[in-house]
């Protein structure tokens, strides 16, 4: 009967170890594409919000409030990694890698461009590494990537500092 017992025992372990039955291990969150995203807007002629927000890919987000905006000064926060993967996203929805430096001018391509715009830009740092785009909010035109620039803006707003901005 001990010996019954103790095949029994060595069959129900070995069971146990088996493939079948293991719990399959939870997958690697992915990693974003970005240590640190950082968007800073600048001032018009008007009443137009001045401010910086950085969200790191830890969901660590810092906002520093200038002008026109709720809160002025240094605010913290955190947000779920759910919105930093939708930003890493974002950026490469609108091939951030490909884009160049600033559309601020007619060098850069702007036609008609009024002069009481804001701008903004994006820094997106990788690996010690940072890019930065530009856009003067008054640019347009044919080679402009101006809708998918204000867009990124946005949803960079939208996740890391939307509570925030209204006066």
């Amino acid at each position: 009967m001990k010996k019954l017992l103790s095949i029994v025992a060595i069959g129900t372990s070995l069971g146990a170890c088996s493939m079948d039955n293991a719990t399959p291990p939870n997958p690697a969150p992915p990693t974003p594409s970005f240590d640190a995203l950082t968007l800073k807007r600048t001032a018009c002629y008007g009443a137009c919000p001045v401010y910086t927000v950085q969200i790191l890919a830890n969901g660590h987000v810092v906002f520093t409030g200038e002008d026109f905006v709720k809160v002025k000064g240094i605010r913290e926060s955190n947000i779920p990694r759910a919105n930093v993967e939708l930003l890493a996203a974002a950026l490469h929805h609108v091939k951030f890698e490909q884009l160049r430096k600033q559309y601020m001018s007619a060098e850069d391509g702007c036609v008609n461009m009024p002069t009481d715009w804001p701008a903004f830009s994006i820094s997106v740092t990788k690996a010690g590494r940072t890019k930065q785009v530009s856009l003067y909010q008054g640019c347009k035109g044919p080679t402009i990537p101006a809708k998918e620039l204000s867009w990124l803006a946005d949803t960079i707003d939208l996740m890391g500092s939307a509570d925030l901005l209204v006066n």
